[in-house]
């Protein structure tokens, strides 16, 4: 256990999730010499050979790999070695089979080598193999190709996005109004006719959620009222999970933390910036303890603004500057 420099890697399921494993398994935290494995009687699998979980909740992943090398695993692993077939698309046969819907039910799903062997698939000629693996393989290089191409334009239209909503929320729509200084430095300047204020000011309330020792873990009951916390704030948008919720009895005790129409509920835990605004579905829910809720005075800002406004990247920057804490930020 531990020993990383003998002759035959020791495989373990949990190595198939180390970085550089995805495919092919190169990466190993355990080995064992050969002398040790011919002892213990362990089949020493020859390279190429493709590995898989056999019981548990990985068995229900559905991953399969490639060992680079000669190697050993342990008994929630099984390996097949390939014959009169081309690996690759063995591979992607094996990759094919759902074992969920082929395991017996039971406490502990899991699957034998009587079964797997069993399993009946097609068998294209060699040659068609061949082509089929090479097809896909060009296939799945063009698209990854396509995905990387996308996810750069993804961030740079986001970097524009963001661009335009701080110059309308902080410079407006009109391109040459006049301008004075904001005394805000990561403000800058604003229209002249333009007013500053902070938020306490514009806030009829402004209070965080409910301490910890007021709302506790055995308070979450499943398909009760949302509890809104800054993992359910997105976009924007609040998205409740069923997990935090809480029952009418709890939400009365703690009637002074539930949202109205148009309040905006902050994140003040974690990534700085995450706020929601409260629509019509979310009046009643309750604003959770890693959150804060502003309700704006009548009459100061249309909500989805001050929404804009709080949600833009320079006030997240802010946020984090002014926040506390060595490994979570808070405020």
């Amino acid at each position: 256990q531990g020993q990383q420099d003998l002759e035959l890697p020791f495989f373990k399921v949990s190595d198939m999730n180390l970085r550089g494993n995805s495919r092919i398994m190169s990466v190993w935290n355990n080995s064992v010499s050969r002398s040790t494995a011919f002892s213990l009687g362990a089949t020493v699998f020859p390279p190429r050979t493709i590995v898989f979980p056999k019981v548990g909740g990985a068995m229900l992943t559905n991953k399969r790999r490639i060992v680079e090398r000669e190697c050993c695993i342990d008994n929630n692993l099984m390996g097949c070695v390939v014959k009169r077939c081309d690996q690759d698309f063995a591979m992607l046969l094996l990759q094919h089979l759902d074992f969920a819907a082929i395991t017996k039910p039971g406490p502990v799903p899991a699957i034998s080598e009587g079964e797997v062997r069993e399993i009946r698939v097609v068998l294209p000629p060699l040659s068609e193999q061949h082509a089929i693996t090479r097809y896909l393989d060009h296939v799945d290089r063009r698209i990854r190709r396509y995905i990387r191409a996308k996810q750069k334009l993804i961030a740079l239209l986001e970097e524009q996005k963001q661009a335009i909503i701080h110059q309308a929320v902080t410079r407006g729509l009109a391109p040459n109004v006049r301008l004075k200084p904001s005394g805000v430095e990561w403000l800058g300047d604003v229209p002249e006719h333009w007013s500053e204020v902070t938020v306490g000011q514009i806030a009829e309330s402004l209070q965080t959620g409910p301490f910890g020792s007021q709302l506790h873990a055995s308070d979450y009951v499943e398909g009760g009222i949302p509890v809104i916390n800054p993992l359910h704030l997105r976009g924007g948008k609040i998205c409740a999970d069923s997990k935090f919720a809480v029952s009418q009895d709890t939400v009365a005790r703690l009637s002074r933390h539930k949202l109205e129409l148009d309040d905006v509920v902050i994140g003040r835990r974690g990534e700085m910036g995450r706020c929601g605004l409260v629509g019509a579905e979310e009046v009643g829910w309750l604003c959770g303890t890693g959150s804060m809720r502003l309700r704006p005075k009548p009459g100061f800002f249309d909500p989805k603004y001050l929404l804009l406004l709080l949600t833009s990247k320079r006030v997240g920057e802010f946020l984090s500057l002014v926040s506390v804490g060595a490994t979570m930020e808070n405020l």
